[in-house]
């Protein structure tokens, strides 16, 4: 993807970024220094005067990022997001700039992030622009229809684990429904394949597919998103730390776990990671290796 840096009509030549960030023009909301900031750290984006200013230049090309000033109360909000939202071609990373952050938290008006508009730093913009990254990776790595995965042993296939994943990403956003994605990857697939070929790397994928299975909880739902990666989707949540605890438990139980300690002429390496939906915010990560206890 290639960004222009378009700011009242101006294009720095700027292409930088991997990230097409769009940025709907506001006063009151300091977009200005919004754009600045961004541009200075030498990302490109496109300015827009008005939120349908934004829908016609959506209409016209894909932006992965935008930062939208709204008014209004819940309902109208709600309809400018869901309208951005069917402008934009494929999906699009909203951050709500917003002047009363308890407000906006407790209505979502189906943002993927909201910001305080009143006291905009780098380490905000950096961290929300991160996360839109991380979130289009794991929409792109679970959504990829060059090979799928049959179901098996209680593990389903990644076409169905992506509808799945789809339905609680439009959930977040119409309902602020969260739910977490965790993935556990085979850190060192390519070593273990270079040890003992297909055969090692297989024996050790089925072994960690088996425990995955044998660990979750029955309302987990598992999908192989990889060769060498499962994928867990985690909903409805009680409380904000439970998908953290979950994460935790899983890399503990991975790191000790007889039959992994035991499943490869060199320790496993499994990267455990839980990404917040729609946030695309990374909240636990990991690596577990289940190494035989001396």
């Amino acid at each position: 993807m290639t960004i222009i840096f378009m700011d009242n009509g101006t294009n720095t030549g700027k292409n930088v970024s991997t990230m097409k960030i769009l940025i709907v023009s506001s006063n009151a909301h300091n977009t200005s220094d919004i754009g600045q900031m961004i541009s200075e750290k030498g990302y490109g984006i496109t300015v827009c005067d008005t939120p349908q200013d934004a829908m016609d230049r959506l209409n016209q090309e894909s932006f992965d990022i935008v930062f939208l000033p709204i008014q209004g109360d819940i309902n109208e909000k709600r309809h400018t997001i869901a309208t951005i939202r069917r402008a934009s071609t494929g999906y699009i990373y909203i951050n709500e700039l917003s002047k009363d952050i308890a407000a906006s938290t407790e209505d979502n008006a189906g943002a993927n992030n909201i910001i305080d508009s009143d006291n905009i730093t780098w380490d905000a913009l950096r961290d929300t622009i991160n996360n839109a990254k991380r979130l289009q990776e794991l929409i792109a790595t679970i959504g990829n229809n060059n090979i799928d995965f049959p179901s098996a042993g209680g593990i389903i296939a990644r076409s169905a684990f992506n509808q799945l994943f789809l339905s609680a990403l439009d959930r977040g956003n119409r309902y602020s429904e969260m739910s977490s994605i965790l993935t556990i990857s085979l850190e060192n697939y390519q070593e273990l394949f270079n040890l003992g070929g297909n055969y090692v790397v297989e024996y050790a994928v089925a072994l960690l597919s088996k425990t995955l299975v044998d660990i979750r909880r029955q309302s987990d739902i598992i999908g192989q998103v990889k060769n060498h990666a499962f994928s867990l989707l985690l909903q409805m949540p009680k409380t904000p730390q439970e998908p953290i605890e979950a994460a935790k438990r899983f890399a503990d139980t991975l790191a000790n776990t007889p039959s992994l300690q035991e499943a490869a002429p060199t320790p496993m390496g499994l990267r455990v990671s839980l990404v917040s939906i729609p946030s695309g915010e990374l909240k636990y990560e990991k690596l577990a290796v289940p190494e035989k206890k001396l």
